[in-house]
């Protein structure tokens, strides 16, 4: 009776430990495919962020064409007093560098009265460039043109034509194979194929218009392409009220003639 009793006590002692272990080894792969998916969900936003910035080649090969070269030159110039790119050649196969500007930025969420141009477009294509010293990079981009929701004197813009526009940062692939991302933190870039809202200017350093910020058309409905908290004002509205929006602030600021 007692070995009995002994039995029964060192059985119920090993399915004690054996359900303990179960369980515990349950949880740790629980944990562990939790943080699997964290890693890969992490891995996504990581790839989906870079996957914007296209890539320049920090030897490019030389253009024979003198205008085109002439040309890209003009262009590159803008960029040129930036220095966002680093002058060494990176050691690390990728890397990333990013530049905080501090302070407000000098416009709101529609900065109508900063823009040469606001437009209604889709993005064709998109290439980078490293200024003429190397020390700046930008994105540039061919806009198809929507609609033309503003323009001045010195922009003439029509429905259908093809623009270029560009914004600082890019991806420089460098002649070692390492790869290095430059942005300036909060300004993204807009992505192929996909339409925007864009507030374009032209301060005649370069003959692109260069981008102040925007807003992605996604099923009729604007988000902000740029961080910064003013930007937030516009997300969720469709594209009907935004525009209208805008329209209307365009008007407000239209200078009135006065009656005779």
């Amino acid at each position: 009776m007692k070995s009995n009793r002994v039995m029964w006590i060192l059985v119920s002692i090993v399915v004690f430990a054996t359900v303990s272990f179960s369980v515990t080894a349950l949880h740790s792969q629980e944990v562990l495919c939790q943080a699997q998916d964290k890693s890969a969900q992490e891995k996504q936003a990581r790839d989906e962020f870079e996957s914007q910035f296209p890539v320049a080649e920090y030897s490019p090969s030389e253009d024979n064409n003198a205008q085109m070269r002439s040309l890209r030159a003009a262009k590159n110039k803008r960029y040129d007093k930036t220095r966002l790119v680093s002058s060494g050649i990176p050691t690390d196969p990728f890397s990333i560098v990013a530049r905080s500007d501090h302070g407000e930025l000098p416009y709101g969420a529609l900065p109508i009265d900063k823009s040469s141009a606001v437009i209604k477009g889709q993005i064709l294509d998109a290439k980078a460039y490293l200024s003429n010293n190397k020390l700046g990079i930008y994105s540039e981009f061919t806009v198809r043109v929507d609609e033309v929701i503003k323009t001045d004197n010195s922009t003439k813009l029509a429905q259908g034509e093809e623009v270029t526009i560009d914004r600082e940062g890019g991806m420089v692939h460098y002649p070692n194979g390492n790869k290095r991302l430059y942005f300036v933190a909060g300004k993204e870039m807009p992505r192929v194929n996909k339409q925007y809202i864009l507030f374009l200017t032209n301060d005649e350093t370069s003959p692109n218009y260069q981008i102040l910020t925007g807003y992605e058309i996604k099923e009729d409905i604007v988000s902000p392409l740029d961080g910064a908290q003013q930007f937030k004002t516009h997300k969720g509205k469709s594209i009907t009220e935004f525009v209208k929006t805008v329209r209307d602030k365009i008007s407000d600021a239209s200078p009135t003639v006065p009656k005779n």
